[in-house]
C-alpha cells in the first residue's frame, strides 16, 4: 500500500496537469479569436445570479478604445418576468464604477487575465473548472465551484453575450 500512494498522487497531479493544459490551450484559442476580432467599441454581458433572491442581475459593459464607457445594471425576478426591474445606468467618467451591485467596470482584456489568472489555475479533480466560447470562439464561460460547499456556487465569469 506504501508503494501505491505515491503512484496515486503522481496520477492525480497528472490528471490535473493535463485538465489545466487542455483549458490553457483552449483559452490561448479564444485569446487569439478576441485579438484577431476586437473592434475598437463593444458591449459584453456578464450573467449572474443572486440564488438567495432568486434574480437574475445583468451588467452590460461598454468599452470604447480600451477603457470602460457604460455600465447598465438590471435585475429581473427568477421567472425572467420583468414587472418592475432595478436598474441603473454609469456613462460618464466620474460615474463608472461608483455603485457597488454589478460586474465590475472592466474590459474583456482584463475578463480573460482573470480567466488565466484566477480561475484556470483552480482545475484539479477536487475543483474541475467550466472553460466554454461561444461560436466566435470568445470566452462565454469560466468558471469553477467550491469544492466543499454545500450550496454551489460558480467562482468566475459566464457572458451572456457580447456585441462588437
Amino acid at each position: 500500500m506504501k508503494k501505491l500512494i505515491p503512484l496515486l498522487a503522481l496520477f492525480v497531479l497528472f490528471c490535473s496537469a493535463n485538465a489545466y493544459v487542455s483549458h490553457l490551450a483552449e483559452y490561448e484559442a479564444s485569446l487569439k479569436a478576441w485579438n484577431k476580432l476586437r473592434p475598437s467599441t463593444y458591449t459584453f454581458v456578464p450573467y449572474t445570479e443572486d440564488y438567495s433572491i432568486a434574480f437574475n442581475i445583468t451588467t452590460a459593459i461598454t468599452v470604447t478604445d480600451g477603457q470602460v464607457v457604460k455600465r447598465v445594471y438590471t435585475t429581473l425576478n427568477g421567472e425572467g418576468e420583468a414587472e418592475e426591474p432595478y436598474t441603473w445606468i454609469e456613462e460618464s467618467r466620474d460615474t463608472i464604477g461608483t455603485h457597488e451591485e454589478g460586474f465590475i467596470a472592466i474590459t474583456l482584456d482584463d475578463v480573460y487575465k482573470q480567466c488565466r489568472d484566477s480561475v484556470l489555475v483552480n482545475d484539479n479533480m477536487s475543483r474541475p473548472v467550466v472553460f466554454k466560447t461561444d461560436e466566435r470562439g470568445l470566452l462565454q464561460q469560466c468558471y469553477f465551484y467550491l469544492a466543499a460547499s454545500s450550496d454551489p456556487y460558480p467562482i468566475g465569469i459566464r457572458i451572456t453575450r457580447i456585441e462588437l
